[in-house]
């Protein structure tokens, strides 16, 4: 950008809604899976992933020239590294967030942020009446969308947060709005001696216990239907929090937190995994 016009650069972050949701767009149609390793026009493409030639022709060319796809001289077009990520089944679950961001729920919220600067009220809870958790018990649908992605960015830190704490200590732990349980199985893996709770909405439970049962750890796992703004199971050595806090306003912090306390024995540890921001 340093040698780009400042008017160029701006142009094309201000076209970022349509990057969002033709990435969204071609990730539900499943272009990438339809693609494979080959390389196809957009007219074979269109008719396998039956889509609309010319529009499917130009949202590639529109991808590519920000290297998702890559448009060959002849015309036609293959994955690279990038879009590859949307195909399905990826463990970073990059196909699911493409469709969870670019969906109309989402989207709709965004087209109010003007409103968020003037007031710092949410404008998902401003838009649907309703904040994104209730709409996610009511949507099942998104729900289980948002879920694998929460599921693609645990994958990323699991392995890493396993070895940073000294697990050794604790002998129970609660992963405490644990989504499918992706981490707290990782620690089990990693630490055989460990036994886990997991406390979370009765639908996203109902996933957990797959995922908790194909990975091997269901015997050693307790699943406990619970909200943070009501209460959280008690008895257990370690809590663990991993990107809860950070959706929530000071006040609304202090209420969750409040509440792991009010669970806690003394002698019990809380173990907080969040990204931090500078301020400056």
């Amino acid at each position: 950008e340093a040698v780009f016009p400042a008017e160029l650069a701006l142009f094309e972050k201000t076209t970022g809604m349509g990057m969002t949701h033709m990435i969204g767009a071609v990730a539900s149609s499943g272009i990438v899976d339809h693609l494979g390793d080959e390389r196809l026009t957009a007219t074979e493409l269109a008719h396998r992933a039956n889509v609309n030639v010319d529009i499917l022709h130009r949202t590639l060319r529109a991808l590519s020239s920000r290297n998702v796809f890559k448009l060959r001289k002849d015309g036609t077009f293959e994955n690279n590294r990038q879009s590859r990520l949307l195909a399905k089944g990826r463990l970073a679950r990059m196909r699911e967030w493409s469709m969870y961001f670019a969906s109309g729920s989402n989207s709709s919220a965004w087209t109010d942020f003007s409103r968020t600067l003037e007031s710092g009220s949410s404008a998902f809870d401003r838009v649907h009446g309703m904040t994104v958790w209730d709409w996610f018990a009511k949507y099942g649908d998104e729900e289980e969308l948002f879920a694998h992605v929460m599921m693609g960015l645990t994958t990323q830190d699991a392995a890493a947060i396993s070895k940073l704490y000294p697990f050794s200590e604790v002998t129970t732990l609660c992963d405490v709005g644990g989504g499918r349980g992706t981490l707290i199985s990782e620690l089990l893996l990693r630490h055989p001696h460990l036994k886990g709770g997991l406390a979370e909405a009765e639908g996203v439970l109902r996933i957990a216990r797959e995922l908790l049962s194909a990975r091997g750890v269901m015997d050693r796992t307790t699943l406990i239907p619970a909200s943070f703004f009501e209460s959280v199971p008690e008895g257990y050595d370690a809590y663990l929090m991993k990107n809860i806090l950070h959706d929530w306003d000071d006040d609304t912090c202090v209420k969750i937190l409040g509440n792991v306390r009010s669970a806690m024995s003394p002698g019990a540890k809380l173990i907080v995994c969040e990204t931090l921001l500078s301020t400056n």
